[in-house]
């Protein structure tokens, strides 16, 4: 708690632009959340010490604040990406996830074998985290075992930032197959024209020699083999009573679960991925919901698409001045962590993704190589 509350009495004096202080990867808004989460996962320790120790009457007031802050923080950030993107300066010259395969495709076609796990919501700070532990993993093994380099990317997300179009994007093809456009009044991942659904990714990866599995005992022995997971997701939108914990716990077991598969399978590189980050808030925080403009064609949670959205409506417009290659629809998407528009159910109050900040769409992507 003395370190977060002297990060957050210090943070103006750490960069000196406010992109850098909100949005750089190693300083910014992930260290920021990630000392929340922290500070959450570690509980009450003060509730073990004598009743006279001052810490006993401070420091659960003093979490209070510091939660609420970070609340502030948030919405700090909101205005800032809605600042950026209104003066013409959104998403450009980063790396695209949909751009993956393509930029990747000397490794993917090399003839080597290939470990793709795509986990489902791997934060960019919970991505950074698996990378440390897997390079203590690797270190540790015996002399007799492979050797392998761990390194790190940083790669845009698709946007809106969901599942249904942020694993569509992580698969084999050209990158000018891929497309968000409206069918049928309907935000719609597209390749080469045709929807991609679940059992679609499935076929592509199964066409260009992929194995697809999610079991952690079944399809191993093949050379090219793709592992989709959901834990964290189905965590986050479910699990929210001990959430932090769970989250910080999961992140341990990929750790171990993916180092071992790289010990046993013998796989000449892997590589670490996914579709979206999220958005994760104290439980004292309170979502408002709002209406969606009656224009709009299609919505989520955070965003909404339709051929008459327009710059009036709630959220940040992404059209063709978003210079986003795929996007081919106008889609609004609300910047602020407090905002969605009114749908069935509020299951996911604490965690939720499909926004416009940096937390759901700047993602890390993990290769690992055998040396």
């Amino acid at each position: 708690v003395g370190r977060r509350a002297h990060q957050r009495e210090t943070w103006d004096e750490s960069a000196t632009d406010g992109v850098s202080l909100c949005a750089d990867p190693d300083d910014g808004t992930w260290q920021s959340d990630n000392a929340v989460l922290n500070l959450v996962v570690a509980g009450e320790p003060e509730s073990g010490l004598p009743d006279h120790q001052p810490a006993v009457d401070m420091l659960d007031d003093l979490r209070t604040q510091l939660q609420s802050e970070y609340v502030g923080y948030l919405e700090d950030l909101g205005d800032l990406v809605t600042e950026t993107i209104e003066a013409g300066a959104p998403f450009v010259d980063e790396d695209h996830s949909y751009q993956f395969f393509t930029k990747e495709s000397d490794g993917l076609e090399s003839g080597q074998t290939v470990a793709l796990f795509v986990i489902d919501a791997l934060r960019l700070d919970l991505a950074r985290r698996l990378a440390d532990e897997l390079r203590t993993y690797v270190a540790t093994l015996s002399a007799d075992a492979p050797e392998f380099a761990v390194d790190e990317d940083v790669w845009l997300g698709t946007l809106p930032s969901e599942t249904e179009f942020g694993k569509a994007a992580l698969m084999p093809g050209e990158i000018q197959m891929f497309d968000v456009s409206l069918v049928d009044s309907e935000l719609q991942p597209l390749r080469n024209n045709r929807r991609v659904t679940v059992n679609r990714r499935e076929s592509l990866l199964g066409g260009d020699g992929w194995t697809v599995t999610r079991e952690e005992d079944e399809g191993w022995q093949s050379t090219r083999v793709a592992y989709f997971k959901n834990d964290l997701d189905n965590i986050g939108e479910k699990e929210l009573s001990d959430l932090e914990a769970m989250l910080a716990r999961r992140v341990d077991s990929l750790a171990e679960f993916i180092g071992t598969k790289l010990e046993q399978g013998e796989w000449d590189q892997a590589y670490v991925l996914t579709d979206h980050g999220f958005v994760l808030l104290p439980d004292t925080a309170s979502p408002e919901r709002i209406s969606r403009p009656p224009a709009a064609s299609d919505s989520g949670r955070r965003w909404i698409a339709g051929e008459n959205v327009d710059a009036d409506s709630p959220g940040v417009l992404l059209d063709a001045s978003s210079r986003l290659g795929y996007l081919d629809a106008n889609v609004s998407i609300l910047a602020s962590p407090l905002k969605r528009f009114k749908k069935q159910g509020l299951g996911d109050a604490r965690f939720y993704h499909g926004g416009l900040l940096p937390q759901e769409f700047v993602l890390d992507f993990i290769s690992i190589t055998q040396g």
